[in-house]
């Protein structure tokens, strides 16, 4: 098996192994099939997604990326199942994505997104929810993920906001030169930058990437 592979393997049994994330995993059990059932656009993001790839061995909450059109319909399935969502959620400065909630399903934390969106750097960065990958757990659990380069992309901003998050993008290039680029498509798409209105730099522009992180995307469609 290869490295990340067994990571994974790892992160699954303690996943599953009715230890210390054993509510997690309950939260999963209940929560994916019910989203799978009525056929929302959901994908698991940041932490969770480097622990399902075994790319990290350590998650705390659940940051759920949602498709803008299944909004009301995820809403709707979370709270048919005991979940609140506080309406009153308040983004962290770096965040301006237009839906972001903070939420709580038997004692889990999520943070529920859609679209997004991190202005930091002099640049905006936007990912809609497009290409995801299945991860199949404990045989019967599927979790949409989205793609590392897009994972890779967004903890690279994040690093303006908390210099921590340089740990997280590191292992995201890693797991990219090791295992390779599988979405092209998602690093072409921020290559040609996010026409976006920004309130917090007060006009619409094509925002570029910083140079530093197009060249290294530039280098791994090469490689």
């Amino acid at each position: 098996m290869k490295r990340y592979d067994i990571q994974k393997a790892a992160n699954e049994m303690s996943l599953f192994s009715g230890g210390k994330l054993s509510g997690m995993a309950e939260v999963l059990t209940k929560l994916c099939p019910a989203l799978e059932s009525k056929g929302v656009r959901w994908a698991a993001s940041m932490s969770l997604a480097l622990f399902l790839r075994g790319v990290h061995d350590v998650f705390h909450d659940y940051d759920i990326l949602i498709h803008p059109d299944d909004i009301k319909t995820f809403e709707e399935v979370f709270e048919a199942l005991g979940g609140t969502i506080d309406r009153n959620t308040v983004q962290k400065a770096a965040f301006t994505s237009p839906y972001y909630q903070e939420a709580q399903l038997d004692g889990v934390h999520f943070d529920l997104i859609s679209d997004i969106t991190i202005e930091v750097k002099g640049t905006v960065y936007r990912y809609s929810l497009e290409d995801v990958e299945l991860i199949t757990l404990n045989k019967d659990i599927n979790i949409p993920t989205i793609p590392m380069e897009a994972q890779y992309i967004l903890y690279y901003l994040m690093i303006a906001w908390d210099n921590r998050r340089i740990f997280k993008a590191n292992l995201c290039e890693d797991y990219l030169r090791q295992e390779g680029v599988k979405h092209p498509g998602v690093f072409r798409r921020a290559l040609r930058g996010c026409e976006l209105y920004s309130e917090k730099y007060g006009r619409k522009s094509n925002w570029q990437l910083p140079e530093e992180l197009k060249l290294t995307i530039a280098e791994m469609l090469t490689d």
